[in-house]
Protein backbone atom coordinates (compact mmCIF):
# COMPACT_ATOMS: atom_id res chain seq x y z
CA UNK A 1 0.00 0.00 0.00
CA UNK A 2 1.26 3.05 -0.88
CA UNK A 3 0.09 6.82 0.55
CA UNK A 4 1.54 10.58 -0.61
CA UNK A 5 1.20 12.93 2.05
CA UNK A 6 1.99 15.92 3.05
CA UNK A 7 1.94 15.79 6.85
CA UNK A 8 4.28 15.80 9.97
CA UNK A 9 2.59 12.75 11.30
CA UNK A 10 1.51 9.92 10.33
CA UNK A 11 -1.00 7.60 12.15
CA UNK A 12 -3.10 4.20 11.75
CA UNK A 13 -5.39 2.61 12.95
CA UNK A 14 -4.06 -1.52 12.84
CA UNK A 15 -4.98 -4.68 14.41
CA UNK A 16 -3.69 -8.29 14.24
CA UNK A 17 -6.13 -10.86 15.64
CA UNK A 18 -4.77 -13.83 17.07
CA UNK A 19 -0.83 -13.18 16.78
CA UNK A 20 1.48 -10.05 16.80
CA UNK A 21 2.28 -9.61 13.13
CA UNK A 22 5.08 -7.45 11.17
CA UNK A 23 4.87 -4.40 9.21
CA UNK A 24 7.72 -2.81 6.63
CA UNK A 25 7.43 0.79 7.14
CA UNK A 26 9.23 2.80 4.31
CA UNK A 27 9.37 6.44 3.52
CA UNK A 28 10.35 7.52 -0.45
CA UNK A 29 10.90 3.84 -1.06
CA UNK A 30 13.82 3.73 1.89
CA UNK A 31 13.08 1.74 5.42
CA UNK A 32 12.28 4.83 7.90
CA UNK A 33 14.90 5.75 10.21
CA UNK A 34 14.68 5.95 13.32
CA UNK A 35 14.85 9.56 13.58
CA UNK A 36 11.67 10.07 11.36
CA UNK A 37 9.67 6.78 12.47
CA UNK A 38 6.49 7.25 15.04
CA UNK A 39 7.04 5.55 18.23
CA UNK A 40 5.54 2.42 17.04
CA UNK A 41 8.35 1.53 14.51
CA UNK A 42 11.57 0.22 15.43
CA UNK A 43 14.55 -0.04 12.56
CA UNK A 44 11.87 0.02 9.96
CA UNK A 45 9.53 -2.38 11.37
CA UNK A 46 6.37 -1.94 13.29
CA UNK A 47 5.03 -5.01 15.26
CA UNK A 48 1.25 -4.82 15.33
CA UNK A 49 -1.33 -6.53 18.14
CA UNK A 50 -3.81 -5.71 19.68
CA UNK A 51 -6.20 -2.77 17.32
CA UNK A 52 -5.65 1.00 18.43
CA UNK A 53 -4.06 3.73 16.74
CA UNK A 54 0.21 3.06 16.03
CA UNK A 55 1.95 6.07 15.10
CA UNK A 56 4.30 5.77 11.93
CA UNK A 57 6.11 8.35 10.80
CA UNK A 58 6.70 11.84 13.21
CA UNK A 59 8.62 14.34 11.18
CA UNK A 60 9.97 17.40 12.43
CA UNK A 61 7.61 19.69 10.29
CA UNK A 62 5.27 19.03 7.55
CA UNK A 63 6.71 17.64 4.48
CA UNK A 64 5.26 15.94 1.30
CA UNK A 65 6.81 11.98 0.43
CA UNK A 66 5.51 8.36 -0.19
CA UNK A 67 4.63 6.11 2.48
CA UNK A 68 4.52 2.33 1.96
CA UNK A 69 3.55 -0.12 4.25
CA UNK A 70 4.51 -3.76 3.49
CA UNK A 71 2.14 -5.59 6.37
CA UNK A 72 2.31 -9.60 6.80
CA UNK A 73 -1.07 -11.21 6.17
CA UNK A 74 -3.51 -11.47 9.28
CA UNK A 75 -2.87 -7.06 9.94
CA UNK A 76 -5.89 -5.03 9.36
CA UNK A 77 -5.67 -1.40 8.88
CA UNK A 78 -8.62 0.92 9.42
CA UNK A 79 -8.21 4.39 9.11
CA UNK A 80 -5.41 7.15 8.95
CA UNK A 81 -4.81 10.23 10.90
CA UNK A 82 -2.50 13.05 10.14
CA UNK A 83 -1.25 15.84 12.65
Amino acid sequence: MELNFNAKRVCLVLGSPGAPRKMQVLLDGKPIPNSLAGPDVHNGVATISNQRLYRLVDLPHPESHVLTLQPESGISGYAFTFG
